[in-house]
């Protein structure tokens, strides 16, 4: 049978462009980045007001506000430092932003487009395909690197970036940002073989950088890298040149430094919230049931697989890249697959927390394991490393037949794919304009300010992020707050705002010296509101400024008098 001429002629202008220097590469992000718009879809089509459906986006919306506005201010290095990290909310705590990842990194590249009067929002969902893309990308180089097979690198690149574990953490944007872990062991791997200095501060640069993006990451890209790092070493008898020794030296006096100093405002709050305790650690734990629960929008495994709701835990990696990684674990082996198959049982066996053998033993000896809730997390290295694991799977079978090669690379990206397809993302709709009393509220003084209705004390968060993100159309300060961490004294006044206005429950306000109370009639039930409202202007304590509206009803604006004069220790 003749091909057709078109056909022949498609054929070859394709390999003429992919011939091209950095054209394959340029092809490979293009694939990448349709994927990401796909796996996060529908927020392609409306990402300054649609986000994933969960009580973290206005968070992260938050985040990305606060680091811009402080930035805006000059609030960045020496003094400024501090200034950034004292958020507007839990008032009058400080340092607020550490009671979280303050996704600093992200908050910088944002702040431009915010500056510009960019929706956080869609600020927020661009980084977050931003992440996906790189992430993807970056596994890509790494198996690259490792295999020499572009098909197989371009099936690393799926594994890492659009498993279940990815996906059950899109809300999170710092848990998204892992590009910067397979350019890690990356820019290792060169220097292995080239021993140019470059790549030693290469390395460096990417702990560096994805300390900034997300603590979690860089504490488990530290563990990972010392797997890998030691055991390619010892395959090498220890031997490294001088120039990228020096150039591994001086980053790691970089990375010192730069995670001293941004470490600084979280060791205040870890003095003042302590360490996790492992009831806690073991409620964020997965189990070895977790690797074969998936997320419950998979479209393939969902009607046959557990799927338990707690995103933490969903953590199935595909039938595929297990099949193809243990192909790569069959003799004979490489120094690479040792290491990232030592990588893979040490981090699958980390994430099982106080289930598993290692984490109670590094817990103890390592501090900055104390400081994190969810050992569920290294999920996201073990995801890396069987990536690379299956990349040389891939690449050693398709070498095996290799007039089947490309067909058996495509074939495996195909079959991820589909293990990998989910249905539309549920998300929520967010006002880009602030609703009148908000509008009102940048127009007013600096005041203490209180929400109600606050969340029960069992019932956390609640409506605290949503007032978190309309902050960001007023910052004034904020008593309500949501976080990683909760004060004690967060934590005592909730308690008391059910007995609102009674006396225990003003006590507290005037405690806390807060000024003025925002009273959302909409969201509170019309018999409760009534009754609160009724007590409240009963009260002297309390005098009415105003009344407007919000998203949902009435809004009433009452001045605490109290909050005006001296207050009482805290």
């Amino acid at each position: 049978m003749t091909t057709p001429v078109w056909l022949d002629r498609g054929r070859a202008a394709a390999r003429r462009w992919l011939g091209r220097p950095y054209a394959a590469e340029t092809a490979v992000v293009l694939l990448y980045t349709v994927l990401s718009v796909v796996f996060t879809w529908p927020l392609v089509l409306d990402p300054g007001a649609l986000a994933p459906a969960h009580f973290d986006p206005p968070f992260t919306a938050w985040r990305l506000a606060w680091v811009a506005h402080q930035l805006g201010h000059g609030h960045l290095v020496g003094e400024g430092l501090d200034r950034l990290f004292d958020g507007n909310i839990f008032w009058p705590d400080k340092k607020t932003l550490a009671y979280s990842d303050a996704v600093l990194l992200q908050g910088i590249l944002g702040a431009p487009l915010v500056a510009l009067g960019v929706p956080v929002l869609g600020v927020a969902n661009l980084l977050t395909l931003i992440a996906l893309v790189g992430s993807a990308f970056s596994a890509y180089l790494l198996a690259h690197r490792l295999t020499g097979h572009r098909g197989a690198a371009v099936v690393a690149g799926l594994i890492f970036a659009f498993s279940s574990y990815r996906r059950v953490h899109l809300p999170h944007l710092e848990l998204q940002w892992a590009q910067w872990m397979p350019l890690a062991f990356w820019a290792w791997h060169r220097l292995l073989d080239t021993g140019r200095m470059r790549d030693g501060l290469l390395c460096a640069g990417a702990v560096l950088l994805q300390l900034f993006s997300s603590i979690y990451y860089a504490v488990f890209l530290a563990i990972g890298l010392a797997i890998v790092g030691g055991i390619t070493l010892a395959a090498r008898r220890f031997r490294i040149a001088m120039p990228a020794l020096l150039g591994l030296a001086a980053g790691a006096v970089v990375v010192a430094v730069g995670a001293a100093t941004y470490g600084r405002p979280y060791a205040a709050v870890r003095l003042l919230v302590g360490d996790r305790t492992l009831e806690e650690t073991a409620r964020y734990s997965a189990t070895p049931r977790s690797f074969v629960t998936t997320s419950s929008d998979n479209v393939v495994y969902a009607r046959i697989l557990p799927h338990d709701g707690e995103g933490e835990t969903e953590l199935f990696p595909g039938v595929t890249p297990v099949v193809l990684a243990a192909a790569a674990m069959a003799p004979p082996f490489s120094a690479a697959a040792v290491a990232y198959t030592a990588a893979l049982g040490v981090s699958a066996d980390l994430s099982l927390g106080p289930n598993g053998l290692t984490y109670p033993y590094l817990r103890e000896r390592v501090g900055a394991l104390r400081a994190l809730r969810a050992p569920a997390r290294l999920a996201i290295l073990v995801q890396l490393a069987l990536a690379v694991l299956a990349a040389m799977g891939l690449a050693r079978i398709a070498r095996r037949w290799p007039p089947l090669g490309n067909t058996i690379a495509a074939g495996a990206a195909c079959l991820v794919l589909v293990e990998y397809a989910t249905g539309p993302l549920q998300v929520q709709r967010y006002s880009t304009r602030p609703p009148p009393v908000y509008a009102w509220l940048a127009t007013q003084p600096q005041l203490v300010t209180l929400e109600l209705p606050t969340p029960e004390p069992q019932g956390l968060p609640y409506l605290d992020p949503f007032y978190m993100f309309a902050s960001t159309w007023h910052w004034q300060p904020l008593v309500n707050g949501y976080s990683g961490h909760y004060s004690r004294r967060y934590l005592d006044l909730v308690e008391m705002m059910p007995r609102m206005p009674g006396p225990d429950a003003t006590d507290e306000l005037t405690r806390r010296g807060v000024q003025r109370i925002l009273v959302h009639g909409g969201l509170i039930p019309p018999a409760r509101y009534q009754t609160l409202i009724a007590g409240i202007e009963a009260n002297p304590m309390f005098h009415l400024v105003a009344t407007s509206e919000d998203h949902v009803g009435e809004v009433r604006v009452y001045a605490f008098l109290p909050g005006f004069g001296p207050t009482r220790a805290n």
